[in-house]
């Protein structure tokens, strides 16, 4: 996948490939830096930011970090230069496999990788390169459970903002609404879960009834369990979900 930018009168032409866009949170998007220029200069620093949009609509930069520089690129074809992108761990999922979505894509949310490169004042900012973001395996694992439980999808929303006592490493967090199972119809309206990975693992953030406003007055959670990512498989997840869910649904009877 190739995008570029050009810089101004002429100056060096930039251009950004991924050798492959799909990742999971804590990969890496690998590509390269290709620069063709009239003459011999030096791009001193390429900078590639994570964008997204939040609150169904503003665009934000969540992750930032350098990938190249300084490099020479001499005149003529020009010089490419690899780079690696990390990933987050608790980056937004973008695609998603498994029973509780039928389409792979999830409505509003999407990830993109902007390269900016700088030679001396004038500034290269390329298109922005599509990733493609898929689960990790423990949270594709819980996700069918949920749908194999008789929870179903509703809507995904990205929102700006920060969850208090939790382990969060960005300035967003993803929201998975879902319908209640019919067990729950009358105790319920409304279950919205929250991954928060990391590299040992992850927190999975259980609320009921549009809890949103819970966290933005940085009131408790609902409801918060923490799982290994070695735990993905030879779970029986379904039963783990279960409990999750009587257990939010006491709290949440407990304190109206």
């Amino acid at each position: 996948m190739r995008v570029g930018g050009v810089f101004r009168d002429g100056d060096p032409a930039v251009t950004a490939l991924l050798d492959n866009p799909s990742v999971r949170p804590g990969g890496r998007l690998r590509g390269q830096v290709v620069g063709v220029a009239g003459g011999d200069v030096t791009v001193d620093r390429g900078v590639a930011s994570l964008v997204t949009e939040v609150d169904r609509g503003h665009p934000i930069d969540f992750y930032r970090v350098a990938v190249a520089g300084p490099f020479a690129v001499p005149a003529g074809p020009g010089r490419a230069v690899p780079f690696a992108v990390p990933v987050p761990w608790q980056a937004p999922i973008t695609h998603l496999p498994g029973r509780l979505l039928s389409a792979q894509p999830l409505p509003g949310t999407g990830v993109s990788v902007r390269t900016d490169f700088v030679v001396t004042d004038a500034v290269s900012t390329s298109y922005a390169l599509p990733a493609y973001v898929y689960p990790l395996p423990v949270q594709e694992r819980i996700l069918d459970a949920f749908a194999g439980t008789g929870f179903g999808f509703r809507h995904v929303v990205l929102r700006r903002g920060r969850i208090p006592r939790v382990r969060q490493t960005l300035p967003l967090y993803q929201e998975f609404g879902l319908w209640p199972a019919a067990e729950y119809a009358g105790q319920v309206t409304e279950l919205e879960v929250i991954f928060l990975a990391d590299r040992a693992g992850m927190d999975v953030i259980i609320g009921l009834d549009r809890w949103t406003g819970l966290v933005t007055r940085e009131r408790p959670s609902v409801a918060r369990f923490r799982v290994r990512h070695d735990a993905a498989a030879g779970t029986d997840w379904p039963r783990v979900v279960r409990g999750w869910v009587h257990a939010a649904v006491r709290w949440h009877v407990t304190h109206p």
